[in-house]
Formats: structure tokens, C-alpha cells, sequence
């Protein structure tokens, strides 16, 4: 951001507040009792400092609304509409500490011509040309969620002090109390079944997200696995105080190398999100 943000400071990156965004929010908080903070933003921010932030009352995180979206943030900021969204990626803390980090940058390729570029002569691939930047995507499977999940596990990092807001999180104007009512799990190759009972234990409508993950055993030859996946699509439901609902989940299951019996037993349960 050095050279085209007026006030950069150093360590500066795109994805924290800026210095025009801090002293907006210092000046709302000298001027009303109520600060909701409202994140436009269609990628993952630096939130901590409004986490801890006292004098922030409320962060809604809005992606891109696109020409109506607003309307519907008005409806859950009077309370008449409870937010059931839950996020759909790991919100760091510190994102220079993410393995990621030190491959964002300017990288630019320098050896493109028409020996090692088919598309070079074609102008709609601009990208192509000897300004394209790349990425190196060193990290693998660990990105994200995976690698916070599976680091924490191993005692690499405090998953309290690196996470903002894990993945799958989100808050409502009412609570719900889960219960795994049924599950089958297959022998070998097959699908995994659960039926959780979702019941709104609140004073107000809303709706919530049945979200399923699996720990998968570590292969004794294939490269390591992540601590826990995301199993399947989220399934949100809405429905008044006092009601309760069931609401099925499965996803496929397949072994490799593929067996006949059954060697190690696959885990799987529910997550609630955290409030």
C-alpha cells in the first residue's frame, strides 16, 4: 500500500483498517452510545483490534451486497430479520503470521514469449503478457481454516490468540441447543448419515446452520490430513421460539486404497458454532 495510500504507516497491508477507517471509527464512537461496525468487504479482514475493541458493540460482515443487499442489513439492524450467516473461511488475527503471507507480494513473470505461452497471441488474454503476476501456493492443502484446525492440534499455535472468527461462525438474536438424535456409519467405501435436532431455545425467530465435519485417519504412505474438513453444504431452517426441527446430513465416504474390511474407524461429529 506504500505509494498510492497518503497516510501508509509501515507493516501496512490491504486487508486491515487503514488509518481514514480507524479515525472514522473512534469518530462515531466520541459521538454515539451504539457502534455497529458493517465489514463491505468480499474478502476476510484483520478484525482483531475491533474484537477487542470495548467500544464496538457489533461487527456484520455484509460481502458484497451488490443494488439490494442494504436492504435487507437495515431489517437485521432494527431487529425485525435475526442474521443466521456463518462464515464461510477462517478470520486470522494476524495475517503476517499466516503461512500464506510470505508469497503475497509482487511477483511478476519475466520469461513469457511465444515458445512457452499458446495464448499469447490471442488479446483477450491479457494475463498472459510479461506484466502477469502469480502466486506460489506452497502451502498446500494447510490454507485457511485447515491449517489454524490442524496447527492448533499439534501445540504449533494458541488457536484462541490466532483466530478472530473460526470457520462456520456466526451470532443470532436467539440460541439454539443441537442434539445428534441418529447417525450410520459405513464399513468400508459407502455414506455417512447424521440427523441432528436443532431447537430454538430463544425468545425470537431466526434461523440456524447444521454444519458437519469429519477427522479423517492420517494414510500411512500418502501425505498427512487436516485435523477436521467441512463434510457437507450448510442447511439453515427457520422457525419460532419454542419450535425444534431435524434436519439430516450426509456426505460420501471412500477408503484408499479401497478395502474389503474395515481397518480403522472414521470419526465424525456435529460443531455448534461459536457464539
Amino acid at each position: 500500500m506504500e505509494g498510492w495510500d497518503d497516510n501508509y504507516f509501515d507493516g501496512q497491508h490491504e486487508l486491515m483498517l487503514n488509518v481514514d477507517e480507524q479515525e472514522t471509527l473512534e469518530l462515531a464512537q466520541e459521538n454515539f452510545d451504539t457502534v455497529v461496525v458493517v465489514i463491505n468487504s468480499s474478502n476476510i479482514m484483520e478484525l482483531g483490534e475491533l474484537e477487542d475493541d470495548e467500544d464496538v458493540d457489533a461487527v456484520l460482515w455484509t460481502g458484497a451486497p451488490g443494488e439490494t443487499g442494504f436492504n435487507a442489513l437495515g431489517e437485521i439492524l432494527t431487529g425485525e430479520v435475526s442474521p443466521s450467516g456463518r462464515t464461510v473461511d477462517l478470520w486470522a488475527r494476524d495475517f503476517t503470521q499466516d503461512p500464506t503471507f510470505a508469497n503475497f507480494g509482487q511477483w511478476q513473470y519475466t520469461n513469457i514469449d511465444e515458445d512457452n505461452a499458446s495464448t499469447l497471441r490471442q488479446p483477450s488474454h491479457a494475463a498472459m503478457q510479461n506484466n502477469a503476476y502469480f502466486v506460489e501456493l506452497e502451502e498446500g492443502i494447510y490454507h485457511g481454516y485447515r491449517y489454524y484446525e490442524t496447527a492448533a492440534e499439534e501445540g504449533f499455535i494458541d488457536y484462541d490468540d490466532a483466530v478472530v472468527y473460526p470457520f462456520g461462525h456466526g451470532l443470532s438474536y436467539t440460541d439454539f441447543e443441537w442434539e445428534l438424535t441418529s447417525s450410520a456409519e459405513p464399513e468400508t467405501d459407502g455414506t455417512f448419515e447424521a440427523e441432528v435436532e436443532v431447537t430454538n431455545t430463544g425468545d425470537a425467530a431466526g434461523r440456524d446452520v447444521v454444519q458437519l465435519y469429519y477427522t479423517a485417519p492420517t494414510h500411512p504412505v500418502r501425505s498427512r490430513r487436516p485435523t477436521w474438513c467441512s463434510a457437507t453444504s450448510p442447511r439453515p431452517a427457520c422457525w419460532s421460539p419454542g419450535s425444534r426441527r431435524r434436519s439430516p446430513s450426509s456426505f460420501p465416504w471412500r477408503t484408499w486404497p479401497p478395502t474389503t474390511t474395515k481397518t480403522q474407524r472414521r470419526g465424525c461429529s456435529t460443531r455448534a458454532p461459536t457464539s
